[in-house]
């Protein structure tokens, strides 16, 4: 319960980083070749400098403070598509399963997969949806499964934050024919995707309406924070590039412009769950 991660790192004569260690009891680690660092475990060494309990409790709290929470410990899961939803895009038993097993691992903070807010646009086939348009994704018995998976996802006092997105031109063929996205540009990357429809201004709007509308529905059932989906090339993504944002209305062209989409889904999400709510 001791042991503790040590890292020395010296550089060899081709310019790459090596590590250089031991696990307690065990055999010295081997030249790291090819690898930028390696990280090993070791125990203190006798007469060896150590903070305080007091020292590191202050250091974790100072460390973890997210806003208006505070994580029990640095540590934290990054988003990872599951692929584990029921025909009708709603949380499953497996979830539970899942994330009950990543809550006793002990990270203070879980964000989950990308829970999608269109039903037919999905990252991948399994993606949980909440799409404000289709009523059993958010009625009754959906939120119990959300909420299930939110109380096992939070069984041991860590904070379980949902990612919501849109895939965007990124939805693959064996999901959608028509995918949406700012502007009609394909993503050609071996043919998995199909050319996508340009949104109107009426869909970008209902859009973020959707996000919002998603982000109120995950907060009431239990879970602790909300991560916009900004990244990799989806939706908000493609809005922010020049390269896949051709429009030439308030949703294109210059920076901020192209911005507007992610503002505005911004400010939608915190109006919907309060000024308290991580986002």
């Amino acid at each position: 319960l001791q042991t503790r991660l040590a890292i020395a790192v010296s550089h060899n004569p081709f310019g790459r980083s090596v590590i250089r260690g031991s696990v307690a009891g065990g055999p010295s680690v081997p030249r790291a070749n090819r690898h930028r660092c390696a990280m090993v475990a070791s125990s203190t060494a006798p007469g060896q400098r150590t903070t305080t309990a007091a020292t590191r409790r202050q250091l974790r709290m100072r460390m973890a403070r997210l806003g208006s929470r505070t994580l029990p410990n640095r540590l934290a899961k990054a988003a990872m598509t599951e692929g584990l939803a029921d025909a009708w895009l709603r949380a499953t038993p497996a979830l539970e399963r899942l994330y009950r097993t990543w809550s006793e691992g002990g990270s203070g903070l879980l964000i989950t997969g990308n829970l999608q807010v269109d039903r037919f646009d999905l990252e991948r086939p399994g993606n949980v949806a909440i799409d404000q348009s289709e009523s059993r994704t958010f009625d009754a018995k959906a939120r119990a499964r959300l909420a299930a998976w939110a109380k096992a996802g939070t069984a041991s006092g860590n904070q379980l934050w949902v990612q919501i997105a849109h895939a965007g031109r990124q939805s693959p063929r064996y999901v959608t024919g028509r995918p949406l996205a700012p502007s009609a540009v394909q993503l050609d990357l071996l043919g998995n995707f199909a050319r996508p429809r340009a949104l109107t201004e009426g869909e970008i709007v209902g859009l973020i309406g959707r996000f919002a509308h998603a982000a109120q529905i995950v907060r009431e059932c239990g879970f602790t924070g909300v991560q916009v989906h900004g990244a990799h090339g989806y939706l908000i993504s493609s809005f922010l590039s020049p390269i896949t944002n051709q429009r030439t209305d308030a949703w294109g062209g210059t920076l901020a412009n192209r911005a507007r989409f992610l503002l505005e889904t911004l400010r939608a999400v915190r109006k919907a769950v309060g000024r308290d709510f991580p986002v």
